[in-house]
């Protein structure tokens, strides 16, 4: 629990993260209100089109 005088505690979403496949994904900046926008790059596909990196955006 926390009391009135201090906030909750938020995640430190910021950073760079590799999955076990080589997918990677990159947090650059999370702002005052806990949005952030980011990027994803899977290196795994079905098919043999080229992969295009995703953006990805949300909010803690």
């Amino acid at each position: 629990s926390t009391n009135a005088e201090s906030p909750p505690l938020q995640c430190m979403l910021t950073g760079h993260w590799v999955n076990d496949l080589g997918s990677n994904m990159i947090i650059v900046a999370v702002n005052r209100k806990g949005d952030f926008a980011s990027s994803y790059h899977t290196v795994k596909t079905a098919t043999t089109n080229k992969i295009h990196l995703s953006t990805l955006q949300g909010s803690q």
